[in-house]
């Protein structure tokens, strides 16, 4: 969700995976998505085939590698996980996904069906100098009352920019949002921040997109201060919004 839509800058159109070492002799594989106002990782532990079977196999050029796809391909191959088996077939006896990696093209493969695309061509942003850290101030809220309190308020934010001020105060976050066409609207949700608070504002779209990625039952939003990011994370899974005038 967070890579972008026809940006000009073309290669913020795909995603980023990696393929890393992990701890041992454990490989990661990890996802990046970027538009430039907000990032997306999501990574994983990899199982790297040792037969080469003729088809270019995800562990086979080098320790560390990494490839840029078209968000196309990525959404098709998302689409194929997301299908559920036959019917009455349990989840062990179905065929496990392969991902294979050459040098100008990614293979997905699942069952009978196998989908193939070329690579971008281009470097990759540096994303990880804009994941903040130091940030101190931790809020933990509910991910529903969170999704639905924004839902409510961004009805009544101006179209463009679904723009919501998000109010941080003691036990509660305050949401608001004003049309002069339409009118205003607020919303009080409960949390567990004790410390001081600060008012900034975001795309209400943006975090609705990460909370509804998120799989816990509770969301905990990270701030340093006003002007700076919101990281939002969970083990595997972390997130990344710029802040916005309102």
């Amino acid at each position: 969700f967070a890579a972008g839509e026809n940006d000009a800058r073309y290669i913020l159109n795909g995603l980023l995976i990696q393929l890393q070492n992990g701890q041992g002799k454990k490989r990661m594989i990890r996802f990046v998505a970027t538009d430039g106002h907000r990032l997306a990782l999501a990574e994983g532990p990899l199982e790297v085939s040792k037969e080469q079977d003729g088809t270019p196999q995800v562990g086979g050029p080098t320790p560390e590698q990494q490839v840029i796809v078209p968000k196309k391909a990525i959404l098709e191959i998302k689409k194929a996980l997301e299908e559920g088996g036959r019917d009455g077939e349990k989840a062990e006896e179905r065929e496990r996904p392969e991902l294979s990696i050459s040098k100008n093209q990614i293979f997905f493969r699942k069952g009978a069906l196998i989908l193939t695309s070329r690579l971008m061509e281009g470097n990759y942003p540096n994303y990880q100098q804009v994941i903040p850290v130091g940030n101190d101030k931790k809020v933990t809220v509910h991910r529903e009352s969170l999704e639905g309190g924004l839902r409510r308020v961004a009805l009544l934010a101006r179209e463009k920019t679904n723009a919501i001020k998000f109010q941080l105060e003691k036990d509660q976050i305050l949401l608001s949002s004003s049309n002069p066409d339409i009118g205003e609207a607020n919303e009080e949700i409960e949390t567990s921040f004790k410390g001081e608070g600060f008012a900034t504002g975001f795309n209400a779209r943006y975090l609705l997109d990460v909370l509804s990625a998120v799989e816990g039952s509770e969301a905990t939003l990270e701030f340093k201060d006003a002007l700076s990011p919101c990281l939002i994370q969970e083990e595997g899974f972390l997130s990344v919004i710029m802040p916005m005038r309102v």
